[in-house]
């Protein structure tokens, strides 16, 4: 079963079309590591009435530590030899929580506090469920230890206090995901329930044993369609269903409960394909496997390896399987056989281990460069209930296309001939945040400070966004308070000359009163002059210019997966900019982006001097974003005659 899971998760994150439901290997293993460690802990009190808690943590660190001090000492030297500068700051703090197990809180104040404002995950964002894992290993053996005491060996008070938790944490999960989508996904108290679920099972198998003949072949067969399903939804249900905060992961981990009770018989067709070598060896080094393809994923990408699609998939698993492999056998097999540091030397050892890998993370990392802080976001109490206009009409100073100037003059028009900025701001969507780096270092030689106001996930407007089937985006509602909240502060603020505008969010469909608004309808393009109207009159209530940028076609990705075509989209989005910025050419000019990025046209270039411009397709790096930036900068600045 880990090895279907660990399989699931993998194919997730390489962003496979037949996984779309991969994330769901996660929560299998909560329920295989709720019905285990619940098993072991009811098995090692009936024989001796007690529970040696001292011996069970250390069992588990024996387990779990090693392979994650190797893996945290590989980042560390990664983050020293090869990563960006600016990126080992994200390094150390993820490094220290994941080394603790504190992990998913750690990315869970991240996210509350402010928006990413940039596009790179985390090398070690994965183990966020390891921490989940590690929290419940502390705490639960002394809940079962103390009920069983406390009720003399019966069950049923453990059951019923395991069965209220249960419930209170999926309840729980189903409130959050309304304001904080992320707190509902990271959270201890609101994943837990789906390690009840195993722990539940361990009670029940040990007291009703299913191993009647009967009994046994409706296990099996249960078992049977039960693993069909946890396959099937392995394959079909996306990451943004709002159905699994709501009772999904809960019936998720049921299914995958009546799975194990199949697994476990003396035979069946279940348990005959779970013990197939090949899936039993995965397992094994499941774990392992875990712990290093997501680092390897980000690590092995075509520009250091050299290869696109079947062969870099190739090359990673490959890498990943050696990785797991080796940690497997030299590491975590023998220190669980007690090859090595047995005794009184096991702990000193430990701390000394961890000691060292915690400084080897924080002097890897001591010339990272932070980025301008965000400015902090105040978390929606009801995000659905935010005012949405109910009717929505286009505003009166629209000009139609037809009377519209040249395009080509009007979309390259330097900004009047106003003095240079000192402060620029710049507002939009992550495409906008990956630009700011660039912008800040090609500016920082004109004296010019560059304040970054964009939030990953959102657009320019305070709009609900929603996705192709017509659902809120999980972070959309955020977006409805943190996008106004956040331009207001840059303005009273930093008091910025000039606003530099980019944003593709707009071209979603939006949710209007209780109606879902699509774009490119007239209804759509209304919807969205009204709230490009309310943002400027936001960014320009200090008195400063606008520069609004063209949206760029979509580019090649640097690891060779095929890019979602928006191009129609984005342009009917710079029609309606173009059709904006003449409706508000006092305030507003329109700076053609699109042909800086793509010089050729919609064949965007994937490299400009040795360097990937946009390596997802859609987002720069420090390193292109100086690229564009710097005739972005003289285009904005450039002055008439």
């Amino acid at each position: 079963m880990r090895a279907l899971a660990v399989t699931a998760v993998i194919a997730y994150h390489s962003r496979y079309g037949w996984a779309r439901g991969g994330y769901l290997g996660v929560d299998t293993f909560f329920v295989l590591s709720g019905f285990l460690i619940t098993s072991l802990l009811l098995a090692e009190f009936a024989r001796g009435r007690r529970i040696d808690l001292r011996a069970f943590w250390a069992r588990r660190a024996r387990r779990l530590l090693p392979a994650l001090l190797v893996l945290l000492a590989a980042i560390a030297a990664y983050a020293a030899w090869w990563s960006p500068s600016d990126s080992r700051s994200a390094v150390r703090g993820d490094g220290i929580a994941a080394l603790f197990y504190s992990a998913n809180w750690h990315f869970i104040a991240h996210r509350t506090s402010y928006f990413d404002l940039f596009a790179t995950p985390s090398l070690l964002e994965h183990t966020w469920s390891l921490a989940i894992e590690e929290q419940f290993y502390l705490l639960w053996p002394l809940v079962v230890g103390g009920c069983l005491v406390l009720a003399r060996g019966r069950r049923l008070p453990l059951a019923a206090v395991a069965s209220s938790v249960l419930v209170a944490s999926a309840v729980l999960m189903a409130r959050l995901v309304q304001s904080d989508p992320t707190r509902a996904y990271f959270g201890t108290d609101t994943r837990v329930h789906s390690l009840l679920v195993g722990a539940l099972l361990a009670m029940i198998l040990e007291r009703r044993a299913t191993r009647e003949r009967g009994a046994s072949r409706l296990a099996s067969a249960a078992g049977a369609v039960a693993l069909v399903a946890v396959l099937t939804a392995y394959a079909r249900i996306g990451d943004h269903d709002l159905v699994m905060y709501r009772g999904g992961f809960l019936l998720f981990a049921s299914v995958v409960a009546v799975v194990i009770v199949a697994a476990v018989q003396p035979r069946g067709p279940v348990r005959a394909l779970l013990s197939l070598p090949a899936l039993v060896w995965i397992g094994k080094i499941s774990y392992g496997l875990y712990l290093w393809h997501w680092p390897v994923l980000l690590v092995m990408t075509p520009a250091r390896t050299h290869l696109n699609g079947v062969g870099l998939d190739a090359a990673r698993i490959a890498v990943t399987v050696g990785c797991a492999t080796a940690s497997y056998v030299l590491v975590e097999l023998p220190i669980r056989r007690g090859d090595f540091l047995r005794g009184r030397i096991a702990l000193p050892s430990a701390a000394v281990a961890v000691g060292a890998v915690a400084t080897a993370v924080i002097f890897a990392t001591a010339s990272a460069v932070v980025p301008n802080p965000a400015f902090a976001l105040p978390a929606p109490d009801t995000p659905m209930s935010f005012a949405v206009p109910s009717t929505v009409s286009a505003p009166t100073t629209l000009a139609t296309r037809a009377t519209l100037p040249d395009a080509t003059a009007l979309t390259v028009a330097p900004l009047t001939t106003a003095p240079p900025p000192h402060v620029i701001a710049v507002i939009g969507d992550s495409v906008a945040a990956s630009l700011v780096p660039g912008l800040q270092q090609v500016s920082a030689s004109r004296g010019i400070q560059v304040v970054n106001a964009a939030i990953t996930g959102c657009g320019a407007t305070d709009e609900l966004s929603l996705d192709d089937q017509g659902r809120p985006f999980d972070w959309s509602a955020n977006c409805v308070a943190a996008v106004p909240e956040v331009q207001r502060q840059v303005i009273d603020q930093t008091h910025p000359d000039l606003v530099i505008w980019l944003s593709s969010w707009e071209t979603s469909d939006r949710l209007v009163g209780s109606e879902r608004v699509r774009f490119g309808t007239p209804e759509g393009d209304a919807s969205i002059m009204q709230g490009m109207t309310a943002t400027l009159a936001r960014v320009t209530a200090d008195g400063a210019r606008v520069a609004i940028l063209t949206l760029p076609p979509r580019s090649a990705r640097e690891d060779g997966r095929p890019v979602r075509d928006g191009a129609t989209a984005f342009d009917h989005l710079n029609e309606l900019l173009m059709e904006f910025a003449f409706a508000h050419a006092d305030q507003v000019e329109l700076v053609d982006f699109a042909t800086i990025v793509c010089p050729a046209g919609p064949h965007c270039p994937t490299q400009r001097d040795g360097t990937w411009l946009r390596p997802d397709g859609m987002h720069f790096t420090d390193q292109s974003a100086s690229l564009v930036a710097q005739p972005l900068l003289d285009i904005i600045l450039a002055r008439p005659g």
